[in-house]
């Protein structure tokens, strides 16, 4: 019996030491997923960016990551909108380079960014294809647009 509550004791510390979080998906549209860590992301880089913690900040970014994806989804399943390869390695590599002007060297990049060049293509080759999904998607709703100046007056009045 004492050996059976050690044994039991034994699992549950090592449960609780050496749990993980797993991501929880908070939203799907389409073929899209909202996970917790793209809300928890944005937060982050809405808070180093300078902004000032408000009672709506979640709610303001989540609304913003829903709208994106929604923009992502329809962009998608658009036949008329296609991302190339190329576009995409183009804007990484950009931002690549900007990082390494601001830090320096790609040695410094990857010291800050804890993790390898190749690693941080990777991953900014998928948020970069959503943007260019995003972009894309919003020039053609835009571009169907026609408002005067009056008419954006009489709504603003």
């Amino acid at each position: 019996m004492k050996n059976l509550l050690v044994l039991f004791l034994f699992i549950l510390t090592n449960n609780l030491l050496f749990s993980q979080n797993i991501d929880k998906i908070e939203a799907i549209i389409g073929s899209e997923i909202l996970l917790t860590s793209d809300i928890e992301n944005q937060y982050n880089q809405v808070l180093s960016q300078g902004v000032i913690q408000t009672n709506n900040i979640w709610c303001d970014i989540l609304d913003e990551l829903l709208y994106q994806n929604l923009l992502i989804h329809h962009a998608k399943i658009d036949s008329t909108i296609e991302i190339t390869e190329d576009e995409v390695n183009q804007e990484v590599n950009k931002r690549i380079t900007f990082f390494e002007s601001q830090l320096g060297s790609l040695n410094k990049v990857e010291e800050y960014f804890k993790r390898s060049i190749d690693n941080m293509k990777e991953e900014l080759s998928v948020v970069v294809s959503d943007q260019l999904y995003t972009q894309k998607k919003q020039n053609i709703i835009i571009n169907n647009v026609k408002i005067t100046p009056n008419e954006v007056k009489d709504y603003l009045s």
